[in-house]
């Protein structure tokens, strides 16, 4: 008996010697390569996109429409369709499915309809859409897809791109206000005409009939706003876009939306 009180006593003097040693804490070394090992499994969920254009085959390559009255004519559109094949698989989805509902009648089961055309007056439409890789910044990828069409006869066509802003970590396509800062819209303005006021007065657009356009992209300099054919400028001039670079932005664009850019350098 009197061993075994022996040997529980000297167990429990090495367990509460044990209990009251402080564990060791983790070296500088050991938190910061857990920090990068982090990173890297953060970096290696964001793909490094890869891009090729393909051409859409649709159903029809044609549709045509017969006359509705002894007054109208007959009419056929013919379909140009051109899309981005990536190696992510939801993108590529993303812009199929965009494609096809843009264009339905290419891609609907519908029998083709045969018209006789009068080879004296245009009556052949155009009807196309490409998309554009542009690049990536990190988690931020951009694409722009445009879609363009050309009535028969007509001076000239009419078109419209839309900007594809994509955040790859959390496979979300980002609206404009995805990425500003709550309440920063009507500042957003200001700003906007105080960074394009020349352009603007030139183009005889006032601060009050300055829309914030949803159309955007995150450019070399700044945040890019994309404004369509007419709104702001001729036919002629194309589509406007306005910058806001980004040393302002950081009082409307969420801080992980913004690129990582130098410092200013300071004077001596």
């Amino acid at each position: 008996m009197k061993i075994k009180w022996v040997t529980c006593t000297l167990f429990a003097s090495m367990f509460a010697l044990t209990a009251c040693q402080e564990k060791p804490k983790p070296d500088a070394s050991t938190e910061k390569e857990t920090a990068q090992k982090d990173q890297a499994k953060t970096d290696t969920a964001i793909p490094l996109i890869q891009a090729k254009v393909e051409r859409v085959q649709p159903k029809k390559d044609e549709v045509c429409h017969a006359a509705a009255t002894a007054n109208d004519l007959a009419t056929c559109t013919q379909y140009d369709l051109q899309t981005i094949n990536t190696n992510v698989a939801w993108i590529n989805n993303y812009f199929q499915d965009t494609i096809k509902k843009d264009h339905a009648d290419a891609f609907d089961d519908q029998p083709a309809v045969k018209v006789t055309l009068d080879p004296k007056i245009p009556s052949v439409n155009y009807s196309g859409a490409s998309v554009r890789y542009i690049g990536q910044n990190y988690n931020i990828a951009t694409f722009e897809y445009l879609v363009d069409y050309y009535p028969a006869g007509a001076a000239h066509g009419t078109y419209a791109s839309r900007y594809v802003v994509i955040d790859l970590s959390q496979q979300q396509i980002l609206t404009l206000n995805d990425i500003l800062l709550p309440g920063a819209q009507e500042k957003l303005k200001d700003a906007l005409y105080s960074y394009n006021s020349t352009w603007l007065d030139d183009h005889n657009v006032a601060v009050k009939d300055l829309n914030i356009s949803d159309n955007f992209y995150l450019g070399a300099d700044g945040l890019v706003l994309v404004y369509p054919v007419y709104e702001l400028a001729s036919y002629a001039e194309g589509e406007s876009e306005l910058t806001i670079p980004y040393v302002e932005l950081k009082n409307f664009v969420k801080a992980q939306y913004l690129p990582s850019l130098p410092e200013p350098r300071q004077e001596f």
